[in-house]
């Protein structure tokens, strides 16, 4: 191997080997969700209004509050749930909300559906950071109520895993809990096993703006593995023709 093609090679395994994982959006309309009420009743009803399948259907908002487009507790509490389908490792949360409703609630995440830990506790408030503009049925990126958790922005710990995502409707909440859209992105932890139980989610969703699924990174040790043997490789080639 000539130096040319080492210097060329060599960098670029190094920069598989260093880069981090990337992030994906993870929710799609394919996942498992639940809920501990429903304001017409889970899956009783045949239009799904208010139903906890909602917050995975692609709709944030933007055509209005219809009903058939988020989940409502309908009462003063409640929560909601995804199930990813295996462990990964978040690195953005997005909940979108209607115009003007606070809704103080709190995030947490699990490995297993019954061990919950918090990630975040808040309440919906005009959102510049969410991806998606016309959110809360109107035109104007200053309307779109809802909140962003992201490593990104600070508001979210980094390298926090988990198979399941629950939004809990605080107690003394102004507003029975609406949860219009949750969007979260996020990448498969960089060891091979992974935390909880289950296949990986697949297909593309109808999620806004699609969904990807998460790929496996390249273990880093056979990548500075195969490095390694192309240097020793080309060190040997040039002692022999110094010989």
């Amino acid at each position: 191997m000539s130096r040319k093609l080492l210097h060329t090679v060599l960098p670029l395994l190094a920069g598989l080997v260093a880069a981090p994982a990337q992030a994906l959006i993870i929710t799609h309309s394919g996942l498992t969700t639940s809920a501990s009420h429903c304001y017409l009743g889970c899956t009783n009803n045949p239009a799904n209004a208010y139903d906890h399948t909602n917050i995975l259907d692609g709709d944030w908002g933007q055509t209005g509050n219809t009903g058939l487009n988020a989940w409502n507790s309908g009462f003063y509490g409640g929560w909601v749930q995804v199930d990813f389908g295996q462990s990964y490792v978040l690195d953005r949360v997005e909940l979108y909300a209607w115009l003007n409703t606070y809704d103080p609630f709190t995030l947490s995440v699990s490995g297993d559906g019954a061990s919950w830990s918090s990630l975040a506790v808040g309440g919906y408030h005009p959102e510049a950071n969410l991806s998606y503009t016309g959110a809360s049925g109107t035109a104007s990126r200053s309307d779109d109520w809802g909140a962003v958790y992201a490593t990104s922005l600070g508001n979210l710990a980094a390298d926090l895993q988990g198979r399941y995502l629950r939004y809990s409707v605080n107690a003394g909440s102004p507003h029975w809990g609406y949860l219009f859209e949750l969007v979260v992105d996020g990448h498969l932890p960089s060891s091979s096993g992974t935390t909880g139980s289950g296949s990986s989610g697949s297909g593309t969703g109808s999620g806004p703006g699609g969904t990807a699924n998460a790929l496996p990174e390249p273990n880093n040790l056979a990548l500075f593995g195969l490095a390694s043997a192309l240097l020793a490789a080309s060190l040997r080639r040039r002692g022999r023709r110094q010989v």
